[in-house]
């Protein structure tokens, strides 16, 4: 499976995509999710003021808090040239130190968040190039497994964040 995101990417769709991510079912082409990860309420006050409830915190399978960091696709396109070539983005995007750092990220920490998500800066755009990279993915399932190896902890390590099972 490939995914698509980018900076309107948010809530259950971030969720959904870390979890896919996580468990080393999907690779995620574009730029970095929204950031969303939480559960808020607003309560209007009696004096026409607001009140803000932040009630719950999401977090990703593999233990990432994505609130105010969002999802990292596995093939970042934020700083591919215009007519850049699919295969030429494939083989600079994939890097396991920046899932590593993006995984650390366990408690609301701003500065450490604009540090890593300026590693693949949002977008609010779908650029062609990123439906091309994600065909390439889909057709070769070569690329399709390096572009997995990097982004799921369940290749890193013995335990999976969950077990997938075939049905049949």
């Amino acid at each position: 499976m490939v995914l698509l995101l980018n900076g309107r990417s948010a809530s259950a769709s971030e969720l959904l995509a870390a979890a896919l991510i996580d468990a080393g079912r999907a690779a995620a082409v574009g730029t970095v999710s929204y950031g969303k990860g939480s559960i808020q309420n607003l309560e209007n006050l009696v004096n026409g003021g607001e009140l803000i409830v932040t009630w719950s915190r999401m977090h990703a399978p593999s233990g990432y808090l994505l609130d105010g960091l969002g999802v990292r696709p596995t093939i970042c396109t934020a700083n591919a040239a215009a007519n850049a070539q699919p295969a030429a983005v494939l083989r600079k995007a994939t890097q396991p130190g920046i899932a590593t750092d993006w995984r650390a990220y366990k408690a609301p920490n701003k500065t450490m968040a604009e540090s890593l998500r300026a590693s693949c800066p949002k977008s609010d755009e779908s650029p062609d190039l990123d439906i091309e990279i994600a065909r390439t993915l889909i057709y070769n399932r070569r690329a399709y497994q390096t572009a997995l190896s990097p982004a799921s902890p369940a290749r890193h390590s013995a335990q999976s964040p969950f077990q997938w099972r075939r049905a049949g």
